[in-house]
């Protein structure tokens, strides 16, 4: 059962959202808040009207009203607590002990406050595949969000087969490793053997870049504690790119242009 609940006082919110945590729901809270994370930095961002989200694995994330990506967010947690501060705010606080990371929302109202138990065994397809990302990445090497110069794809390393070889701006070698979907640990663990195949051929470790349309929390925990870099394809540029080339069917019909 979803149960909403609108404008709920601090006190009020304070209940349903220890109710929640609990009992492991899915709790949404809409409000104006203040963020604060602290572990391998500091950051804070000042009071603003965000939406809050922590799922039912504790993973926690914080978006602000526009963008799809979280401004802040926590991907695994070993303790979520809340609880009213002393000048009558609600506080929730996300805690992960290794790394040792707190994020703390700290809410002044509470407009909306949805929870419940959700039911989600559908399987995610994507209905173009990892070829084609690459294909498309190889042509437009910019939406990586830096300067790069693509030097090959489907090069063979000792631990298998790189999607792209690229170097950047400083000269430094960048392996890019496509997943269609959602990429897991897997796929990280399938990245770092390709930097280290790399890294033990040519003489220099190069960065690697795993790019895939969403990420498991336990996949972006891993690739922060092995020190890759991510990226979020946007599913859409690829349709059209497809589309373009007459590779799509389906429901390429509904797309402008």
């Amino acid at each position: 059962m979803i149960k909403a609940i609108k404008e709920p006082d601090l006190e009020s919110a304070l209940k349903e959202v220890v109710d929640a945590l609990r009992s492991k729901e899915v709790l949404l809270l809409i409000g104006e808040c203040e963020v604060e994370y602290e572990g391998r930095g500091y950051t804070r961002l000042s009071a603003g009207e965000r939406v809050v989200v922590v799922k039912s694995d504790g993973s926690l994330i914080v978006h602000r009203p526009t963008g799809f990506q979280p401004v802040n967010y926590q991907p695994r947690t070993d303790l979520v607590e809340a609880w009213i501060e002393p000048d009558g705010r609600l506080s929730l606080v996300a805690v992960r002990d290794k790394p040792r990371e707190v994020l703390k929302v700290t809410f002044t109202k509470v407009d909306v406050l949805v929870r419940g138990r959700l039911a989600d065994r559908g399987e995610f397809l994507a209905y173009f595949d990892e070829a084609e990302v690459r294909d498309y990445l190889f042509e437009n090497p910019s939406v990586l969000g830096e300067t790069i110069e693509v030097l090959a794809r489907e090069v063979r390393t000792g631990m298998g087969v790189v999607d792209i070889l690229a170097r950047d701006a400083e000269g430094r070698y960048v392996v890019v490793e496509v997943k269609r979907g959602t990429a897991t640990k897997d796929a990280v663990y399938q990245l770092y053997k390709y930097v280290a195949a790399l890294e033990n051929e040519r003489g220099s470790r190069p960065r690697g870049i795993l790019v895939a349309q969403s990420f498991t929390p336990a996949a972006i925990e891993l690739l922060s504690r092995l020190g890759l870099e991510w990226r979020y394809i946007d599913a859409k540029k690829v349709l059209e790119y497809l589309k373009r080339r007459g590779r799509l069917g389906g429901l390429s019909k509904y797309l402008s242009g």
